[in-house]
């Protein structure tokens, strides 16, 4: 595979030797809102990709801030806390199910990874830890979540026999959601798309994949599609705005769109083109990437090539300018992810989304 170098350096500018700060003024961290385990799971899925693609040990340095700052957030019974303050201080009782599978889905990465043997042992630790609190997820997302982390922990040489339990125990949970809702109209888990949709058929696929359940693949290609016809009706995509959301028999909300359900889409769609070799999906994974390149409902580029940060969203205004942590991992991860699909047609391709990153200046 030809390799171009993902630039992690904004990444490095929000990075301490606690962990990734949540959020920038511009293109400066900002202290004042101190960091989460969300973002630090996050950065360490990216970082964790990028060693697993190139081989290149400098980012292992950042990569163990973060699975650090992820065993000091674990409680003794498991659980994470999720916001800690500049000081160091944790905000909070416990995190929500959300970032417990986040956590779940990063650290799985990392044991079927072919990262050093010291960091796997870390996080086979923090996984084994939190494990037993898996049975207790009810939300959708927190399931979804686990559920990616899961299917990549089955494929590693740390795998047992109740693991297929544990991915069907979260399948279900899923498909017992979208036959609940879904009818020929409308066929999604949730009587609401709010965020990060892609995720939910993303990690049908991901998980039936691994065991071979075609009801789960099925339910992902038909929701898949669903979301497509909702926010790729063209040749751009027109996801559903964090204002208002959209209701079933509602309007779609036009703004504000999130980086990481960019992302989400991205992730959906390569996982669909790999698993069925339709071109269909390798298009839509396109059009999704370059939503950060400059195709979106504002034609204005969301990647900032001088610090390699992302911004934090498109609101009707234009771009937040701000460059925070969800932001700027969300296009990293998309990036590496359309590198690992596109083989050697990578660095031809990503020459053109990088005119076109200029064009929209």
């Amino acid at each position: 595979m030809t390799y171009l170098k993902i630039n992690m350096e904004h990444m490095r500018t929000l990075t301490d030797d606690t962990g990734i700060f949540q959020h920038a003024k511009y293109s400066v961290p900002h202290r004042y809102h101190g960091y989460c385990t969300d973002d630090n799971s996050r950065a360490l899925l990216a970082a964790a990709k990028d060693y697993e693609i190139s081989g290149d040990e400098s980012c292992m340095d950042i990569l163990t801030v973060y699975i650090s700052y992820l065993h000091h957030a674990q409680m003794p019974d498991g659980r994470f806390h999720n916001f800690m303050s500049f000081g160091r201080e944790f905000l909070d009782e416990h995190g929500s199910e959300d970032c417990f599978g986040r956590v779940i889905w990063s650290l799985g990465y990392v044991l079927a990874s072919n990262l050093p043997d010291r960091v796997r042992l870390l996080a086979w630790h923090i996984f084994e830890k939190a494990r037993p609190r898996l049975k207790e997820l009810k939300s959708l997302r927190g399931n979804a979540y686990a559920l990616v982390g899961l299917s990549h922990f089955a494929e590693s040489e740390w795998a047992d026999i109740m693991v297929n339990k544990e991915i069907e125990r979260s399948i279900n949970i899923l498909i017992s959601e979208y036959v609940r809702t879904c009818d020929y109209k409308w066929r999604w888990f949730e009587n609401i798309m709010a965020y990060s949709n892609g995720l939910l058929p993303y990690c049908l696929l991901v998980a039936g994949n691994a065991i071979g359940d075609g009801k789960a693949l099925k339910t992902a290609y038909e929701s898949l599609d669903f979301l497509s016809e909702v926010t790729i009706p063209g040749a751009m995509l027109e996801m559903v705005g964090c204002d208002g959301w959209y209701s079933r028999g509602g309007i779609k909300a036009v703004f504000d769109h999130q980086p990481v359900d960019a992302m989400m889409s991205v992730l959906a769609y390569c996982e669909a083109y790999e698993l069925t070799g339709d071109i269909a999906y390798k298009r839509l994974a396109d059009i999704s990437f370059q939503w950060f390149t400059g195709n979106n409902v504002l034609f204005t580029k969301m990647y900032d090539p001088l610090t390699g940060g992302c911004y934090d969203g498109l609101t009707a205004k234009g771009p937040n300018l701000n460059q925070g942590a969800e932001s700027t991992v969300s296009f990293i991860i998309s990036q590496l992810r359309m590198l690992e699909m596109l083989g050697d047609e990578y660095g031809a391709y990503f020459l053109a989304v990088s005119h076109q990153v200029s064009s929209c200046q």
